[in-house]
């Protein structure tokens, strides 16, 4: 009897783009400000689609492979809803995520009106947004990142700081996973729930109870990501049952747990990373 071809091994295919790295950025000056970069390879075609995890964190989007009269930076919004870059042409993209809150600390512009959006990140920062342009310019990702890095930093030097009060309420939500009230959030900021609800939208991008339900899946991806039980990671993120879970996946997914992580594992998705 024939013998049966040996299995590939994963990220061993020539024809996929590789992933250059999921990197903190090395300048000082952004410490703390930035949750990753990531880029892919230059010149391979994608045969999988490449999905966009919604995280709670905006980034500025960057794609080489747009025609030459759409090569412009995007930003992508806080969205409550699985991008996914389909396959069937090469890919070369490159991204910076943000810290939550840090993109109004840096360009002083709110996105709360752009949460679901995918749009021309000039439309949100307007001229800020020209430093961005020579990125398409660099020829390498290393290239890119030390421009995105430098236009990035010169920005930190004029940021304004996030409040304590905002700040000590987004410690209370990661602490807490999720798991605490608005109404807690602005009595001990000592604000108005109604100050606190416009100040949270203006800086981080999108409402208290939408971050939440975002904190509440990466928590989730990340359990079943580490080999968890579908009801175990349900309860460490706080959802009711596996059936919450499976519910907060086919809305922010499209797909159930179990559907996502076996197309995960036939490498009909990159891995899920937020």
């Amino acid at each position: 009897m024939a013998r049966k071809p040996p299995k590939k091994i994963a990220g061993s295919d020539p024809n996929e783009p590789r992933v250059y790295g999921r990197n903190l950025p090395s300048d000082p000056r952004l410490a703390g400000l930035l949750v990753c970069s990531h880029a892919t390879s230059r010149g391979k075609l994608m045969r999988r689609d490449l999905v966009m995890v919604p995280d709670g964190h905006l980034e500025i989007f960057l794609d080489f492979r747009a025609v030459a009269g759409k090569k412009i930076p995007m930003l992508v919004g806080i969205r409550p809803n699985a991008i996914r870059l389909k396959t069937g042409r090469p890919l070369d993209i490159m991204g910076i995520k943000f810290m939550p809150g840090m993109f109004y600390s840096l360009f002083r512009a709110s996105t709360a009106a752009f949460s679901k959006d995918f749009i021309p990140l000039s439309s949100v920062i307007g001229k800020a947004a020209l430093p961005f342009n020579g990125v398409f310019k660099e020829r390498t990702p290393a290239a890119r990142m030390r421009l995105l890095n430098a236009i990035l930093a010169d920005c930190a030097g004029k940021r304004e700081p996030m409040s304590r009060e905002l700040s000590a309420a987004l410690e209370s939500m990661y602490a807490r996973k999720g798991r605490i009230t608005v109404g807690e959030m602005a009595r001990t900021a000592g604000w108005t729930r109604r100050w606190f609800l416009e100040t949270f939208k203006k800086w981080i991008g999108t409402s208290p109870r939408a971050f939440s339900k975002n904190l509440k899946f990466v928590i989730a991806v990340r359990e079943l990501n580490a080999g968890n039980r579908p009801v175990a990671a349900a309860h460490e993120a706080g959802y009711a049952d596996q059936p919450h879970l499976n519910r907060a996946f086919k809305s922010q997914m499209g797909l159930t747990p179990g559907e996502t992580f076996k197309y995960k594992r036939h490498r009909k998705i990159l891995p899920l990373e937020p």
